[in-house]
């Protein structure tokens, strides 16, 4: 058998640099697989041994792969593996024939991969015509940006150039009306100056005559005669309201109609302010408008421009009964002038205090003595005079939080004395402080002075024992366990003397009765960053 191997393919095919080598061997491999594996022909027969030339080989050495003849095998060692040679023969066939299969395996394997060589060459020009094309679509695409960004800018410029104009146009405006309204803060100066020394008003009243298209009588402290049916005083206002400007504050009439016969006057207004003031029937008529024993009670509502709408007050409350000792009130109602026009405006310009008419926001305007409810939470805080240390306001001293670290409980009383009306009150619990203790929520004496822990005279729900305590006393199981971020409701109802509280949306019904006939509202916070805010406030039923 011929053991030549081919040194180049066949028909002179040649392959790239980068394969040619390997190519070679393995084509030279299948070719020298091919030879190998043929038959034997007749003439081709088992040669002599070159040792001993007159013997045929006969026997194969696996050990040493050798071809031997019966006398060599004599000078080889024993212990070597020996086989007849016709069976070594038919082993090599069948190992030529294992050889044949897998050349033509591998020669198959070498035509896929060249398959897949070309393939990958095809995704490789593909890639890169695509990364050209995006590259020209990424370039064309900002150019238009940068076009569109150009004329963006352009009416940016533009805009903001018109808006400077306009800006500028107004900021000369604002200070021409700067400049009148000093001038006016000036007159108010000087209108303000002449109040004070003057406390019955009756100037006050011919100075602004000017601007009533009716003539406004002197008032000289007494009657004016019958004959008045109809009289007609035009009143400066001036509201805790800082949104009202003096002009505005200077445009309310109030009519007095003085029915002699039916014994009660009535003060009103036109219907575009919706102004009204009644004063009840009177028990006794005398040379004042507001005498002793002159009226129960005097309320007055306002409606005016924006739907404004100014708390209801009463006025007196059986002021001027003689048979009781001398209380606050009775003390601020010596200074009050004797006729009705001087009383009204007596509240209406005095400095912003308890008994200071106040503007509050509601949805409809009131007209008579209907029920309605006010929103008093402008007006409502608590208050940072009467309250215990380490004690931090904020939110317009509608929010109190424990600053310092302290196991002792700390008192914080509302500044709001609550006498009559049904009041609620929502508080959100912001925080539980540290350990998560819940506070105590109630109402007290409001002549309590600052405290740590309310401890006399008080009313309160306590969380964390879900019991109600009066005076440090427990009253009883009520409630649960206040939760943070949870909403409480407390409401005071004055005219049944008692309190109750909502959790959230649950209902736990009264709390307390037989409350005494002032109050305000109290609360009883521990730990460290517990804090509480103030939601709501509204009063009900007030008169």
């Amino acid at each position: 058998m011929s053991t030549n191997l081919p040194l180049e393919l066949p028909n002179k095919k040649h392959l790239c640099d980068n394969c040619k080598e390997d190519n070679i061997e393995k084509y030279a491999t299948v070719r020298y697989i091919k030879t190998q594996s043929r038959k034997p022909t007749e003439e081709e027969k088992v040669p002599n041994c070159q040792i001993h030339q007159n013997k045929q080989y006969q026997f194969f050495c696996r050990t040493c792969n050798a071809i031997l003849c019966e006398s060599c095998t004599l000078l080889h060692p024993r212990k070597h593996d020996y086989q007849p040679l016709q069976n070594a023969i038919e082993l090599c066939q069948v190992n030529q024939q294992d050889l044949l299969d897998l050349g033509v395996t591998l020669e198959k394997e070498n035509t896929f991969l060249e398959k897949l060589k070309n393939e990958s060459n095809k995704i490789n020009e593909l890639e890169l015509s695509v990364l050209k094309e995006l590259k020209e679509e990424v370039t064309n695409l900002i150019l238009k940006i940068q076009e569109k960004q150009k004329v963006i800018k352009k009416e940016i410029k533009n805009e903001i150039k018109k808006k400077n104009k306009k800006i500028n146009n107004q900021i000369k405006i604002t200070e021409e009306k700067i400049k009148k309204l000093s001038e006016s803060e000036k007159k108010y100066k000087t209108l303000e100056e002449f109040k004070q020394r003057n406390e019955y008003w009756d100037y006050l009243l011919s100075y602004l005559q000017i601007k009533s298209n009716k003539k406004i009588p002197t008032l000289d402290h007494k009657l004016p005669k019958i004959s008045y049916d109809l009289n007609t005083y035009l009143l400066p206002f001036r509201s805790t309201n800082s949104k009202l400007n003096l002009k505005e504050q200077t445009k309310f009439q109030i009519i007095i109609n003085y029915q002699q016969q039916q014994k009660q006057k009535t003060i009103f207004t036109n219907e575009e302010n919706k102004i009204k003031i009644l004063i009840p029937k009177t028990k006794k008529l005398t040379r004042s408008f507001l005498s002793k024993k002159a009226l129960d009670k005097i309320s007055l509502h306002f409606s005016g421009p924006a739907n404004l709408v100014m708390t209801k007050l009463n006025f007196f409350d059986n002021i001027y009964d003689q048979d009781d000792d001398e209380d606050d009130e009775d003390i601020f109602n010596k200074s009050i002038a004797r006729d009705s026009i001087s009383v009204v405006g007596k509240f209406a310009v005095q400095k912003p205090g308890k008994y200071s008419l106040e503007y509050i926001k509601i949805d409809t305007n009131y007209y008579g003595f209907d029920p309605t409810t006010i929103n008093a939470l402008d007006q409502f805080c608590f208050d940072t005079q009467n309250s215990g240390y380490g004690i931090q306001f904020t939110n317009l001293n509608k929010t109190a939080r424990r600053s310092i670290e302290n196991t002792e409980w700390v008192g914080i009383r509302g500044r709001n004395v609550i006498k009559r009306g049904v009041h609620t009150i929502k508080l959100l619990l912001d925080d539980l402080g540290k350990f998560g203790y819940g506070p105590m929520i109630g109402v007290c004496n409001p002549n309590v002075q600052g405290v740590n822990w309310f401890n006399s005279k008080s009313w309160m729900v306590y969380s964390d024992y879900g019991d109600k305590r009066s005076n440090q006393t427990s009253m009883g199981k009520y409630g649960r366990k206040m939760r943070q971020n949870e909403v409480i409701t407390l409401i005071v109802d004055m005219n049944k003397k008692e309190t109750s509280y909502i959790y959230g949306t649950e209902k736990f019904g009264v709390a307390f009765r037989d409350l005494p006939n002032n109050l305000a509202l109290a609360v009883d916070i521990r730990y460290k960053d517990s804090q509480i805010t103030l939601l709501e406030y509204t009063i009900d039923n007030l008169f």
